[in-house]
């Protein structure tokens, strides 16, 4: 099996002034592969944690995402909602299926609030 590496680059749209939201997006299993110029790399297997922090509270979170420049589904998938502060956690490990080129469109309380870009390299 060969290395695959994925690098994450962040473009965060804020929400309205009344709150100060923030997206960030790490790799947990090794740290020295993120880049705060660039965003987070990741290998087959590296765990991801994305949070956003300081939005609406409990708010619904959704996610529209192309992989490869095909959408992975037509309507806003649901991940849960924020928490009664306005925060949203979201983990996982890479696997190969995850390995590609993405753009994906973060709303919380169906407001487009951030955009993530990742690709393969």
């Amino acid at each position: 099996m060969g290395v695959m590496v994925l690098g994450l680059v962040l473009a965060v749209a804020f929400l309205p002034a009344s709150y100060g939201q923030t997206l960030q997006l790490n790799n947990t299993s090794n740290s020295a592969l993120d880049d705060p110029g660039y965003g987070a790399d990741f290998v087959e297997g590296d765990s991801f944690l994305l949070t956003i922090s300081g939005a609406a509270p409990n708010a619904p979170v959704t996610l529209l995402e192309w992989q490869n420049g095909i959408s992975v589904a037509p309507t806003p998938y649901y991940w849960g909602n924020t928490d009664s502060s306005g925060n949203f956690q979201l983990s996982n490990t890479k696997a190969p299926s995850f390995i590609g080129t993405y753009v994906e469109n973060w709303y919380v309380n169906a407001e487009r609030r951030s955009e993530t870009r990742s690709r393969s390299r």
